[in-house]
């Protein structure tokens, strides 16, 4: 994964003792040709560096969030269906994710995320 991280860069910051998330990080890894996104396990120092300059929630969950290049932070189901769009291959696809309402996609991706505990 990629710690080398710019103020124009898109980070991916995920769990990274977490099997689930570091298989899906590789994933995006896989189908990032262009270089859009920098993956970064989160409770590095660098994933610290990143959140200090980002305009975030208050709360931030554990799994996976995008944090762009304006600093904005993308979390839960938004951020899984912004980092797809700009994916090469079938996860590009996961996109169209977007069509079904916020509520029931963050309810989805929440259930997700607590049964990942499992899979440490």
């Amino acid at each position: 994964m990629d710690t080398q991280v710019t103020a124009e860069t898109d980070v991916v910051l995920f769990d990274g003792e977490c099997r689930l998330c570091s298989r899906a990080a590789r994933a995006v890894a896989r189908r990032d040709r262009a270089g859009r996104f920098r993956l970064v396990p989160l409770g590095s120092d660098a994933a610290s560096a990143v959140l200090a300059r980002a305009v975030r929630p208050d709360a931030l969950p554990d799994s996976l969030l995008l944090v762009r290049a304006d600093g904005a932070v993308l979390v839960e189901s938004d951020a899984v269906v912004a980092i797809a769009a700009r994916l090469d291959g079938v996860l590009r696809h996961a996109a169209s994710l977007r069509h079904i309402p916020q509520p029931a996609r963050d309810a989805v991706y929440r259930c997700v995320a607590r049964l990942r505990g499992r899979c440490r």
